[in-house]
């Protein structure tokens, strides 16, 4: 379920350059060009602070963004991670 979701969001943001997953530890690389993969770490910091305002704490300290949910979380709420992760990247790309 995961990584659906993050290859979701990298189809509707042309910043997300690459997404990946390996069991729980996923990440999410923002980039300023798709093609020369140039990181964006700026976009980064304000996703990752945008997250923080809206309750969900995650890892902006690597060259990718790290989500590493609870081993014990329901699945179903899974999914309001990506949707926090979603409005964050919108707010992060407007502002």
């Amino acid at each position: 379920a995961g990584l659906e979701a993050l290859r979701g969001l990298m189809e509707r943001y042309e910043a997300i350059g690459d997404v990946r997953a390996t069991g729980c530890f996923m990440a999410i690389e923002f980039v300023k060009d798709r093609e020369t993969k140039e990181r964006d770490l700026e976009l980064q910091e304000r996703v990752a602070w945008g997250c923080v305002r809206r309750g969900l704490l995650i890892d902006p300290s690597t060259t990718s963004l790290n989500i590493q949910p609870s081993l014990i979380m329901p699945v179903a709420e899974l999914a309001t991670v990506f949707d926090i992760l979603d409005e964050s990247i919108a707010g992060a790309l407007s502002a």
